[in-house]
């Protein structure tokens, strides 16, 4: 590329040529990327690079792959204080994307990249070129991925994000990407960090403070030694002390459901529901098929509680009770980090890098509610343990969710209190209450008086890395070596066991209802005991990589890599206590063990075949002890006919084998957004019925599964029209194929509960049987867009614009049905696939315009953040038949849904500034979400309540201010 350029701020996606009239929407993090060669005024080049995606060094790092590079000037100017916040901010990350503030994940405690929509396990993160352990706790109770929330942010140099399908390279299982975390090869003298943040409603308090030591000068000491220590720590936020419909759940008003808890949503006899302070009906009635054997409200409901009755009067409505006091915008969570680093120069050409660190991270989860508004504790219930376990407490012959016929608390007891009442409430409705008495009463009922569920993470990260590098008969040669060890141990609070409630209602020593009081903490204690398991996963690893120039071509030395590498993961979940079993109520499980060891090979070769083009060729073999062995090759190719024009592709084969949780020892428990009963909509019209509704899942590993395997292309151009304008464009295509999923819902036949008396349709889905199968392939496609645009004011400064996005064209799912024939779901620009993460949603758009106006010491600027409207509809949820349409899932439910399912863009700015007072001593402000804007409406959504956590987070927190400070000496 002409002209000179005393910082190169180039982007490595462009935006449709459609969206370029919707500019500010249209964006993502303003990073430095794709830096192009350095030079002097001569033109000299200052000196080689080597760019994430390949190992041979070079003078011009704007590679056939496009690469963003987050430098640490972004990353002060953007306001988080996590590192995992600064990588999920980069426009690529889509749907399956996992936060910390996602309430109800399998991998709570984490979060994750999830590149090109393609799920966690797609994107490949190292640290230093290195890979990492994977979270013990795999997303979805299937998917391995790195935790991003583990790793230090005060000791990074940059990120660079590798926006290629595949990397023969580095690993071909990084089908969507790779995030390469550099930390800084060298420090010298002593630097303090600290930031103070709070919401406008000063709450979310965070802390962040970090120091960093180090001697020593590599070139002239010979070696270099730095220390770093870093802490953080961010406070909760209550759902329910945020406005509007974050805390106000009666939808209604909008055309949707009353979220609150407790509403009946069906009329006499079948008006049963999970309410306060509980619902009974006569057991041996309900046994027998008596039509009238409906469910009476327990009294203790305050009046103004009381809802109004669905069917005219004759039904108590429920009692309302207060869901958010489940719900947590944001968790608490912290982390510290401590690291040491030894570089020494061991000759003229030989040096050796030893990094140790230890990484702690902490996160605690609140069982949400979901989207029956049914809150955390529920009884009866229908789950699976992730043992295959079932226990079905809507059967009314087996469930043990009774009030045995001495329980005062049951009114068909004549002694007790509510004798005289459930008397009357049955002979208004005509039922022959004289044969309920002396019959056990089934129980639905909402337990809020049991302590509130939580989870506590807290995951320890060691990791020991040793690097040596030098020279040898005209080879770089570079040696690697390292240790990775994660450990989560996870606390539980308030999970209540199955088998010791029904032991305790059946004995008299649980009362219900109004008489709850009388329990004591003892019974609360030893009915949900609090417990602990330990998740462990290991990752050792050794590594040979040697380069050299062969032979110069009319533009320039050819370049020759080659390498191997081996190394062995182990991982241990051991699952909640007592949750395989399905003994405890209302919480999904999972548990995987095995291990798995793999040796790779891989060469690269770069051919400069003239001085407008250039060639590169890499490929790899990986063999896995499974057993599997793939061969995997990368093509490259820029030409640049102009100086000012760059035109550039790639193009890669992929390679995945299945996970330790996919075809170890396995199992998982969970639930999903289910689809529309046939069997029973019709007649209930319930939500849980009609697509609107969660259904338990159980999948299990299969050791026959087959690896999966991508081919992808890139194809884009790098513009530089004028000196300080720097644009690049590239459109990306990538297939995945034997992608290992659960069995689509319906494949296998639901096992379903008993039929409700009275009743024509069959009982409700327990759950769908989803073991793990090649079932599916992928097909993305999209456009990646960067602009900078850096304009000289003299002696008022400098401006600069920096715009990046991503347009996702397509990003289909078709699953293989060699007998009812394929069905292809079509996901971008929908909240769809809500079956993956927490339901996050493809927006066909996102992005990051920033502004930056520079003078001296004085920077101040503004990030706009935009992510697109969405379509409230998940088409692998099928076709409603009654309507023969996808089924609208936002407001689904309420009595007047909105004619549009559409879930509305979300817009919001942050505005920071920096003062360099002197040499030493750097000041920073930022506030995130400057005008407060609300996030839209998002009932889809099950990672958050009533807004989607992983896009608009920013909208739910409101304006949050930030002050920091950097000392350097």
């Amino acid at each position: 590329m002409g002209g000179s350029r005393s910082k190169v701020r180039r982007m490595a996606r462009m935006w449709p040529l459609a969206g370029i009239a919707c500019l500010a929407p249209a964006i993502s993090l303003a990073a430095d990327a794709d830096q192009g060669p350095q030079r002097d005024k001569s033109g000299d080049s200052l000196q080689t690079v080597v760019v994430t995606g390949s190992y041979l060094r070079r003078t011009d790092s704007e590679t056939p792959s496009p690469v963003q590079v987050i430098s640490t000037e972004d990353i002060e100017k953007s306001g988080h204080l996590t590192l995992s916040d600064v990588i999920r901010s980069v426009s690529g990350d889509s749907s399956g994307s996992l936060t910390q503030n996602f309430s109800g994940a399998l991998a709570g405690g984490a979060s994750g990249i999830s590149l090109r929509g393609l799920t966690l396990d797609a994107t490949l993160v190292l640290v230093d070129g290195h890979r990492m352990a994977p979270y013990p706790l795999a997303d979805d109770g299937q998917r391995p991925f790195v935790d991003l929330s583990s790793l230090p942010m005060s000791m990074v140099d940059r990120v660079e994000v590798l926006k290629d399908g595949a990397s023969a390279t580095y690993g071909s299982d990084a089908i969507a990407g790779v995030v390469n975390v550099i930390l800084k090869p060298q420090f010298k003298g002593f630097q303090l960090d600290a930031n103070l943040g709070s919401s406008y409603k000063a709450d979310g308090l965070t802390q962040r403070i970090s120091a960093m030591y180090g001697f020593g000068d590599l070139d002239q000491d010979g070696h270099n030694v730095y220390f770093n220590a870093e802490y953080r720590h961010q406070a909760s936020i209550s759902q329910a002390d945020r406005g509007s419909y974050l805390s106000n759940l009666d939808l209604t008003q909008y055309g949707g459901p009353d979220r609150r808890g407790g509403v009946v949503q069906q009329g006499w006899p079948n008006d049963g529901t999970f309410t306060v302070p509980g619902m009974v009906a006569p057991q041996t009635a309900v046994q027998n098929g008596d039509a009238n054997a409906g469910y009476y409200q327990l009294p203790g409901c305050a009046a103004q509680n009381l809802l109004p009755s669905p069917d005219g009067g004759l039904t108590p409505g429920g009692c309302v009770w207060d869901i958010n006091k489940y719900n947590k915008i944001q968790p608490r969570t912290a982390g510290l980090n401590l690291s040491g680093k030894w570089t020494q120069n061991l000759s003229e050409h030989w040096r050796n890098a030893l990094t140790v660190s230890y990484f702690n991270s902490q996160a605690e989860q609140y069982r949400q509610s979901d989207n029956y508004s049914t809150g955390p504790v529920t009884i009866p219930y229908t789950w699976v343990g992730s043992r295959g376990v079932l226990v079905d407490q809507t059967d009314p012959n087996n469930t043990n969710m009774v009030l045995p016929p001495t329980s005062l608390d049951n009114p068909f007891n004549p002694n007790s209190p509510y004798f005289a009442a459930a008397q009357a409430f049955y002979t208004a409705r005509g039922a022959n209450f004289a044969s309920y008495v002396g019959s056990p009463a089934l129980l639905y009922a909402v337990l809020t008086d049991f302590p509130d569920q939580q989870i506590k993470f807290n995951t320890d990260v060691i990791r020991i890395a040793e690097d040596l590098t030098g020279k040898a008969a005209g080879w770089d040669l570079s040696l690697a070596a390292g240790y990775v060890r994660d450990a989560t141990r996870s606390t539980y609070i308030g999970f209540i066991r199955n088998s010791l409630l029904g032991a305790a209602l059946a004995s008299n020593s649980y009362r219900v209802g109004a008489n709850a009081g009388l329990n004591s903490p003892a019974l609360y204690a030893a009915l949900a005991p609090e417990t602990h398991d330990t998740a462990t996963s290991e990752l050792g690893y050794l590594s040979a990589t040697a380069t050299r120039s062969l032979f110069n071509l009319p533009g320039g030395p050819a370049g020759l890599a080659a390498g191997a590498e081996v190394r062995y993961l182990r991982a241990n979940n051991p699952g909640e206590p007592y949750a395989p079993e399905g003994d405890i109520i209302m919480d999904g499980s999972f548990y995987a063990r095995g291990s798995q060891t793999i040796s790779a090979a891989y060469v690269e070769f770069n051919a400069p075949l003239l001085n407008s083009l250039e060639l590169d060729v890499a490929g790899r073999v990986d063999h896995y002890n499974t057993p599997s062995t793939s061969f995997t090759p990368k093509f490259g190719l820029k030409w640049t006919p102009l100086p000012q024009l760059a035109i550039r592709g790639t193009y890669a084969q992929g390679f995945r084998a299945p996970g330790i949780a996919e075809a170890g020892n396995s199992g998982t428990g969970s639930a999903t957004t289910a689809p529309s009963d046939p069997l029973r909509c019709p007649f209930t019209g319930k939500p849980s019925d009609c697509g609107a509704g969660f259904a338990a899942t159980l999948s299990v590993a299969n050791p026959n599964l087959k690896p999966e395997r991508s081919r992808s292309f890139t194809m884009g151009v790098v513009v530089e029209p004028v000196k300080h304008v720097n644009l690049t464009f590239d459109y990306y295509n990538i297939r995945r194929d034997n992608e290992i999923v659960p069995a689509p819902l319906g494949l296998e036949a639901p096992v379903r509960g008993v039929q409700q008396p009275g009743t024509t349709y069959p009982g409700p889905i327990i759950y769908y049987p989803q073991p793990y199968v090649n079932a599916a392939f992928s097909l993305t496609t999209g456009y990646d867009a960067a602009l900078h645009i850096e304009i000289p004011l003299q002696r008022f400064g400098k401006l600069t614009f920096g715009l990046d996005g991503n347009y996702v064209i397509s990003n289909n799912q078709t699953f293989i049905d060699p007998i009812n024939g394929n069905s292809t779901y079509r996901y971008a620009g929908t909240t769809g696939p809500t079956a993956v993460g927490g339901a996050t949603g493809t927006p066909k758009a996102r992005g990051i315009l920033n502004i930056d106006w520079t003078r001296g010491p004085l920077s101040l600027g503004t990030n706009i953040n935009y992510r697109a409207p969405m379509k409230g509809i998940d088409e692998s949820n099928g076709i409603d038949p009654n309507t023969g349409t996808y089924d609208c899932l936002q407001l689904a439910g309420g009595a007047n849904p909105p004619s549009s399912c559409w879930i509305a863009s979300f817009t919001y700015a942050d505005v920071y500034g920096q003062y360099q007072l002197n040499e030493h001593l750097q000041l920073t402000g930022t506030v995130t979400n400057v005008t407060n804007r609300l996030p839209p409406l998002n009932t889809v959504t099950y990672g958050g309540f009533n807004y989607n956590p992983s896009f608009d987070q920013a909208g739910a927190v409101g304006r949050f201010f930030e002050l920091g400070f950097s000392y350097k000496h």
